[in-house]
């Protein structure tokens, strides 16, 4: 493995993945563009495919039922709202918690207009997060260096996804307890929770020992020779996330632990808002129902997060849950 030398490691000087920021009008060259444009095409496709599933899906639940819904909901959709503005509120303070205190010169609100304007154009375009990302860096660049900004952006969205693992674990064992479950079900929750484990073991040792084990994996696949260009064109970049994540986590420890509960509240937010919109519908789910839907929406959103929006795969996966968890 990869060890870390704390008297060796000098504070990253370049961000990981800075040549995707790259300002319009530079030249690029010819195989990025090809593969962007393969990858605007791939978007494409899975957007027209969630949206056929999507008119699927309300054919068969029929128009009706759905503006009946939407009106018992009546004004406490604006509830609803305020939930999902907290909740991105919560992690607009996480990635302001991640900037170092010596170049946050702005407050929580240029920071939570930053997180929605990225959130905007990752939900509402076919790039997906790769722009949403890219926006959020170039509006911080405003107010900071780009470097720093790349690199605090990385680290919130790395503990994010570190959370989402803990939240996903938490969520298939709740269920696999609570529910009698076919047997496709049943081993799928244990080969879901089995990668949550793993990864936040992995998370937890590399921490601890102060090792770098996506680095070392990646230079054992260049030495076996499978497909050297692409990984070493690569490997400087993984190089850096990684350091980030660990200087941010040995120099800044408190900021570390913060960012991870600010982004816990926000899936606390989003079980609350999924309890309050069954309650609005009539029903009276048990206190863990919400929270295995929620855990295993996580699930659809990081398997289907190549489509636009998650149009269709969202609605049509929220029916096989509610259906399996029996309701209508």
């Amino acid at each position: 493995m990869i060890e870390i030398e704390e008297q060796k490691i000098e504070p990253v000087t370049t961000a990981p993945d800075a040549d995707l920021l790259t300002p319009a009008g530079e030249q690029q060259d010819a195989p990025a563009s090809k593969q962007r444009g393969w990858g605007f095409w791939l978007h494409a496709v899975a957007f027209l495919f969630g949206l056929a599933l999507l008119i699927y899906v309300i054919n068969r639940v029929g128009v009706q039922p759905i503006f009946d819904a939407l009106a018992q909901i009546g004004f406490g959709f604006l509830l609803l709202l305020s939930l999902s503005g907290v909740r991105h509120f919560c992690r607009a303070m996480s990635m302001l918690a991640a900037i170092p205190a010596e170049h946050r010169r702005f407050g929580i609100w240029q920071a939570f207009a930053t997180r929605l304007s990225g959130e905007a154009i990752s939900f509402l375009t076919f790039t997906g997060p790769l722009l949403g990302e890219a926006t959020k860096a170039a509006l911080l660049r405003r107010r900071m260096p780009l470097v720093t900004g790349v690199q605090a952006l990385v680290v919130d969205n790395l503990l994010y996804n570190l959370s989402v693992a803990l939240f996903i674990l938490s969520g298939t064992c709740v269920m696999l307890l609570a529910y009698d479950l076919p047997d496709a079900a049943h081993y799928a929750l244990l080969l879901i929770a089995a990668c949550a484990t793993a990864t936040l073991i992995a998370v937890g040792l590399a921490l601890n020992r102060r090792v770098m084990p996506v680095t070392w994996l990646t230079e054992r696949l260049v030495r076996l020779n499978l497909r050297p260009q692409l990984l070493i064109k690569r490997s400087e970049h993984i190089h850096h996330v990684e350091s980030n994540v660990y200087h941010f986590y040995r120099d800044r420890r408190g900021a570390f632990f913060g960012v991870v509960g600010l982004n816990l509240l926000a899936h606390v937010l989003s079980v609350a808002e999924v309890l309050l919109t069954l309650r609005m519908l009539g029903f009276r789910p048990a206190a863990h129902v919400p929270y295995v839907i929620e855990s295993l929406t996580k699930v659809v959103n990081f398997i289907f997060g190549f489509v636009p929006a998650t149009i269709g795969v969202y609605e049509g996966s929220t029916e096989i849950i509610l259906r399996t968890l029996g309701f209508a």
